[in-house]
């Protein structure tokens, strides 16, 4: 495994509500440090030792004060402040503004309502600049801006970037540092000098400050408790709100022996005994199969041994020769038609080729399942943009399906599976037909909806590096029956000449 660096807040992430952190919290990152991968601290309070807090863990490096400062081994290696020209320039602009209500600023610390300054609108620019005074090389500078209307928030945006300052778009404010000074920048000075890509970088956050650290890493991890802002640039939600959050994703993601043995313990679809044949060709020859809620469960095998007919028995597109299906403890293949449409809409789909309508512009694709659920025109309007962002996209709901590329319109079909907000989502060859750096993307999206929307996930593929990088469990077919279950380690390992052909990509030598 590549070396990986670790990069966590301390405050809303690792730390509990009274401060302290949890004996497998420190469990987890000391046996991160033996297998080799580098820990780093991000906190906004200042630091004085190389053991933050006694926290009982080693750090190699910490970054504070917004990332305007770096320290690896307890001294400062990395230092980018705002300039107190550059603070005038700034607070001059904003006071020219009518829209602009109030401004919120402080030194090296959070951005809250103790910061140490909030300037009304009548307080004089002289006192301002006062205020001022010797901030150079003290401290990361951070400014709030109360302000209601957008087009004044785009201005002063453009404004700022200008200066080379970067923004972070909060709710009707601005959260503002210098752009050396983002913890982004600063956590690639330390990937640069522990000689680790940014792709192997794992960073945690839930807060605003967090989010181009979050985007800019290889694994982008939301805590359970973050923002939506945070949540939508993240590749994976942890289920926890505290600190064990944490621990949770690295053993899950790091050791992955641990993955796939936790999950839910409740059966959302129970497979009993299922056969399905075709005329004389018999496809599926008793499937026994309990689904865990929550899970990704991936289905692999070769071709020919019945992967996607599971799919469509489950759904009900087909129905099974003999055997039982239930979901929730109720029988599916026997129900009567009005609930069989009713178990249905628990259901959602996203086929190989995305199955997007041509006549259609993307919005009225994502809005069709909403529209025969007959949802309002209002709720739907509301939804799709925030549906869309989700899986990524934004600003395209005028396109037409032949404007986007294969890995977009799969997409767009995921935004519109989710729209009616299914408890288990079914993945028919989701990454088949795009190019590895899509089906990258794809594999994170299905990981990112399965947190976000706290759904089941059962995937059909033959992509076997894409199986192992996301599910929970993973299931084999051969002749028509289930031939291995397990997790991602196990399947690698196994000693089982059918297994290995299949793993070595010697399957029907």
């Amino acid at each position: 495994m590549d070396r990986k660096l670790i990069v966590t807040d301390l405050d809303g992430t690792l730390l509990n509500s009274s401060g302290a952190i949890s004996d497998r919290t420190v469990n987890v990152f000391n046996r991160c440090r033996n297998a080799g991968h580098k820990i780093v601290f991000a906190t906004a309070r200042p630091l004085r030792t190389t053991s933050p807090f006694q926290l009982r863990i080693q750090a190699d490096a910490v970054i504070t004060n917004n990332g305007a400062a770096v320290y690896v081994d307890g001294e400062p290696v990395f230092e980018k402040f705002i300039s107190s020209e550059i603070c005038s320039e700034l607070l001059k602009l904003l006071l020219s503004e009518k829209d602009v209500t109030g401004i919120a600023f402080e030194r090296g610390d959070y951005l809250d309502t103790n910061a140490e300054i909030f300037l009304e609108k009548d307080k004089s620019w002289n006192a301002v600049y006062s205020d001022l005074s010797g901030i150079d090389g003290k401290a990361a500078l951070k400014i709030g801006i109360g302000c209601t209307n957008t087009e004044i928030l785009n201005k002063i945006t453009v404004r700022f970037e200008s200066l080379q300052i970067n923004t972070i778009e909060g709710e009707n404010w601005h959260l503002i540092t210098h752009k050396d000074a983002s913890k982004l920048n600063a956590v690639k000075f330390i990937t640069g000098k522990f000689g680790i890509q940014m792709d192997n970088v794992i960073s945690f956050g839930d807060d605003y400050n967090d989010i181009d650290m979050i985007r800019g890493s290889g694994t982008g991890v939301a805590m359970g408790n973050a923002i939506d802002q945070v949540k939508n640039a993240a590749d994976f939600i942890t289920s926890a709100n505290n600190n064990d959050g944490v621990a949770g994703f690295l053993e899950s993601h790091l050791f992955s022996s641990d993955a796939g043995k936790i999950n839910s313990g409740k059966i959302k679809i129970k497979i009993r005994d299922i056969h399905k044949s075709f005329g004389s060709k018999k496809i599926l020859r008793g499937i026994d199969l309990d689904i865990f809620e929550g899970e990704i469960l991936c289905i692999i095998g070769p071709s020919g041994t019945g992967k996607s007919v599971i799919l469509k028995n489950i759904i009900g597109l087909l129905d099974p020769d003999r055997g039982e299906i239930s979901v929730d403890d109720e029988n599916f293949n026997f129900a009567d038609e009005s609930r069989k449409h009713e178990i249905r809409k628990k259901f959602g789909v996203l086929f190989q080729g995305a199955a997007l309508f041509d006549s259609m512009n993307i919005y009225d694709n994502v809005a069709f399942g909403m529209r025969r659920m007959n949802l309002s025109e209002e709720e739907i309007h509301s939804r799709v943009p925030r549906l869309l962002e989700d899986v990524g996209l934004k600003n395209i709901e005028t396109k037409m399906p032949s404007e986007l590329s294969g890995g977009m319109q799969k997409r767009v079909g995921l935004a519109r599976s989710i729209a009616l907000q299914p408890s288990v989502m079914m993945y028919d060859e989701p990454t088949t037909g795009v190019d590895p750096i899509t089906g990258g993307t794809v594999d994170r999206l299905i990981v990112k909806m399965n947190r976000l929307y706290g759904i089941t996930s059962v995937v059909i593929t033959h992509d076997l590096e894409s199986a192992c990088e996301i599910a929970s469990r993973i299931v084999m077919l051969k002749d028509g029956k289930v031939y291995f279950t397990g997790t991602s380690d196990d399947l690698k390992n196994s000693d089982d000449e059918y297994i290995r052909q299949f793993v070595e990509g010697r399957a029907g030598k």
